[in-house]
C-alpha cells in the first residue's frame, strides 16, 4: 500500500511501538476510564466510530503498550480495567479534534 500524504507514516496496525509513538509531535492528554468494565468492546467500537471522520492518527498507552485507536482489537489487547489512566496522542492535521474527540 503507497502513502500519498505525510500523515498516516505509520502502518495500520492493532498494536504499535510505544517508542515510536512517542517520537511524533502532537497533542497528548492522560485520561482516566470510568466505565464500570474497563475499556471493553463497547468503549472500544464507540472510540472508533468517534474518529472515523478524522485523518489524524490516534494512540492509546496504557502501561507499556500502545494502541492504534482505529482499532477495536488494539484497545482489547491493551486490557485497560476501571479506574487506570491511559495516554491518548493524537498527530497529524486535524489532532486537536481527534483528541477531543476521544
Amino acid at each position: 500500500m503507497a502513502e500519498s500524504d505525510g500523515l498516516h507514516s505509520i502502518p495500520f496496525s492493532a498494536i504499535l511501538s510505544t517508542t515510536e509513538v512517542s517520537r511524533r509531535v502532537g497533542p497528548e492528554k492522560k485520561m482516566k476510564v470510568l466505565n464500570t468494565f474497563g475499556l471493553h468492546a463497547r468503549p472500544s467500537a464507540s472510540i472508533v466510530r468517534a474518529l472515523k471522520p478524522f485523518s489524524s492518527e490516534v494512540a492509546i498507552t496504557y502501561r507499556r503498550k500502545t494502541a492504534n485507536a482505529r482499532s477495536v482489537l488494539g484497545l482489547l489487547m491493551l486490557g485497560v480495567p476501571c479506574g487506570s489512566s491511559v495516554l491518548v496522542k493524537a498527530w497529524g492535521s486535524d489532532a486537536e479534534s481527534a483528541l477531543k474527540a476521544v
